[in-house]
């Protein structure tokens, strides 16, 4: 315990951290004269007509665009080559190709036999009791 005393009064048990005198005693009024004056509350105008539609306008505008622009794909899409419109454009457009001796030249295969396609049908799962033969006669 002895040691224990010289080596407080070695440190000097004050720390520097001091409190002026009747400190907390004015510290309240020293506060409020710090305090910036209470000013009055702003009082919000009401929303005007625009404020309160413009959030619908910006909706029917965001739908009119992806409206437009399904329209556009739709009607891109009905005259791109290669997609008929319709069953009676690509019946016209099979009969112009089969009519064209360079289609059948660069499309149609001759080296294919009756015998290695009626396998390679067979090898995939074909049935040929399902099919309906018709009598051609000329």
């Amino acid at each position: 315990m002895k040691e224990d005393k010289k080596i407080l009064d070695k440190v000097n048990r004050n720390s520097g951290m001091t409190v002026p005198e009747n400190y907390f005693a004015d510290f309240a009024e020293k506060m409020m004269q710090n305090l910036p004056e209470k000013q009055e509350p702003i009082i919000a105008k009401p929303p005007t007509a625009w404020q309160r539609v413009r959030a619908y306008v910006y909706l029917v505008a965001m739908f009119a665009g992806i409206w437009c622009m399904v329209k556009m794909v739709d009607l891109m899409g009905s005259n791109t080559p290669g997609t008929p419109a319709s069953i009676a454009q690509s019946e016209q457009i099979l009969a112009q190709a089969i009519e064209d001796e360079a289609f059948i030249d660069e499309y149609c295969y001759d080296g294919v036999d009756e015998y290695s396609l009626l396998e390679s049908l067979y090898e995939d799962g074909f049935d040929s009791e399902n099919l309906a033969f018709e009598s051609y006669s000329n």
